[in-house]
């Protein structure tokens, strides 16, 4: 085997951790992965992340193992394999978590803004009445906490930490 030919072999050969980072830094140079997937259509099979990475992960197993026992070799190339394979779902695994909690956290945040949005206008509608019975705090008070119990899952007593009541605090375990 010529040096050139060598060093070729050398160039694609990573550990399972590098050959799964070099391929996300490739993913983001796309800047999102509608991108990235349009791009990687258009391209041989041989690009795809579960063959390429792991092939490269292989590639470093079999030359960092060289001179082992034939079994010892394949066991290392094997472990590579499974690897590298598991670091390129575990990115596309997160990627699908990440980006559902996004959306379904954004939705809630977006309903509790809303909500505290209205209570705060009737609030201000409460104030700018002219009647007395209307500026009565205390309906506000309790819309308030009925609020904060059916979304925050436990009742408001007081929101400045005291708790309402003036008895120490239990030490943390």
């Amino acid at each position: 085997m010529t040096a050139e030919r060598r060093l070729a072999k050398l160039e694609g050969a990573f550990s399972p951790k590098t050959a799964t980072l070099l391929w996300l830094a490739e993913a983001h140079r796309f800047g999102s992965l509608p991108a990235y997937v349009d791009w990687l259509i258009d391209q041989p099979i041989s690009a795809a992340p579960l063959k390429r990475v792991p092939a490269r992960a292989r590639a470093a197993a079999l030359e960092g193992m060289r001179g082992q026992p034939r079994e010892v070799v394949r066991d290392a190339a094997h472990h590579a394999v499974r690897d590298a394979i598991f670091g390129v779902e575990l990115v596309l695994r997160l990627n699908s978590v990440a980006e559902e909690t996004i959306r379904i956290e954004g939705l809630r945040h977006a309903v509790f803004f809303w909500e505290m949005r209205a209570i705060s206008a009737e609030a201000e509608l409460v104030l700018r009445s002219r009647s007395r019975a209307a500026r009565s705090a205390a309906g506000l008070v309790e819309r308030w906490q009925e609020w904060c119990t059916g979304h925050c899952g436990a009742p408001v007593r007081d929101l400045r930490g005291g708790g309402g009541t003036d008895a120490p605090r239990a030490p943390l375990p």
